[in-house]
């Protein structure tokens, strides 16, 4: 497995990547009993958005793709988007 070649691809990858990862913590979020854990997601969940919102602006795409409010995600849909890439095998 290796990054792609292609600059379009790489971004391309990078948005979807992105947002994935904010769904996911949000998917995953009411599962975190422990406070000091989910402070640390949330911690996480904030840095993915702006990832997301940076190469979203790169890409000339919506910075939020589902409006105002993200939601989040099962591990399946989310495992879903990101085999849809190709970025990772197997």
């Amino acid at each position: 497995m290796g990054f792609p070649r292609d600059p379009a691809k790489f971004a391309a990858t990078s948005y979807v990547l992105e947002n994935t990862g904010v769904h996911a913590y949000l998917g995953q979020a009411g599962n975190i009993k422990e406070g000091k854990v989910l402070l640390t997601a949330a911690s996480i969940v904030t840095v993915e958005a702006r990832h997301s919102d940076a190469i979203g602006l790169f890409l000339g795409k919506a910075i939020a793709p589902n409006g105002p409010f993200d939601n989040g995600l099962s591990a399946k849909k989310i495992l879903q988007a990101v085999k849809q890439t190709g970025f990772i095998k197997g």
